[in-house]
């Protein structure tokens, strides 16, 4: 009798564990296919024309001047919610960011809006984004697989920083640099996820991140600074989150 209950037990627990690897692993280990875009670098700018060789081209006086579509554009027809591009030297992360109604709907959806356990990169509903925000926030998963925000890990290393500290994020007509000024692990707070500020609170609010920073980095707070915070989970602590906050370069 309790062979066979011993029996019962094991053929459950093989079932449960198939139905684990289906639907979390295997969804896990594919590949985030977005299509490539060019470079911010190979971006063409509005050309200064004198003899029309464009088809899209107004004249101005004695001058032509050629008129090309927003590289990005073609992102925008895949996905209205599309509202930059990211990308960390040395990691995976160079991807799309969306920003939905809600800070829920791309936690399990990717780029093309499909059901999705990785999720896509996604800007805080709250943000306005293109350059507007005190405090922009990007939130994206940790994935043992090395997809979405998993590599920010690498951040935890003190030499990865040294030879990283910049972050690009190129909005829909605008490349921003941004450097590194704090890298932190802590619970999940409301308090980290401030996208606007009264009075002296963004000073107060940059102090802070900085003084959580496991690596000492030097900086020191501008009232015209703009920050960039990326979010993932970390499993340091519970309900953990690893924070890396950057302010742009202008």
């Amino acid at each position: 009798m309790m062979r066979k209950g011993l029996l019962r037990f094991l053929g459950s627990l093989f079932i449960v564990l198939v139905g684990y690897y289906v639907y979390t692993v295997i969804p896990q280990m594919q590949a985030v296919s977005v299509p490539a875009v060019e470079t911010p670098s190979q971006i063409k700018k509005v050309a200064d024309l004198h003899e029309p060789s464009n088809p899209a081209a107004t004249k101005k006086g004695n001058k032509v001047y050629a008129i090309e579509e927003n590289p990005y554009a073609d992102y925008y027809k895949l996905n209205s919610d599309y509202t930059g591009w990211l990308k960390v030297n040395q990691t995976n992360i160079d991807y799309p960011v969306v920003r939905g109604e809600d800070n829920a709907y791309y936690l399990s959806h990717n780029f093309y809006k499909e059901s999705d356990v990785l999720g896509a990169i996604f800007m805080d509903y709250r943000n306005v984004g293109m350059g507007y925000d005190e405090n922009l926030i990007l939130y994206g998963h940790y994935n043992t697989h090395n997809q979405m925000f998993a590599d920010l890990e690498k951040y935890l290393e003190k030499s990865f920083l040294k030879e990283n500290p910049t972050i690009t994020f190129h909005d829909p007509y605008t490349e921003r640099i941004y450097e590194i000024i704090s890298v932190h692990v802590a619970p999940a707070e409301s308090t980290y996820i401030q996208t606007s500020f009264e009075a002296d609170e963004f000073e107060q609010y940059y102090n802070k991140v900085k003084s959580e920073s496991m690596h000492e980095i030097d900086s020191a707070f501008e009232p015209e600074d703009r920050l960039l915070t990326l979010i993932t989970c970390n499993y340091g602590v519970e309900d953990g989150r690893l924070y890396i906050h950057a302010r742009e370069i202008k």
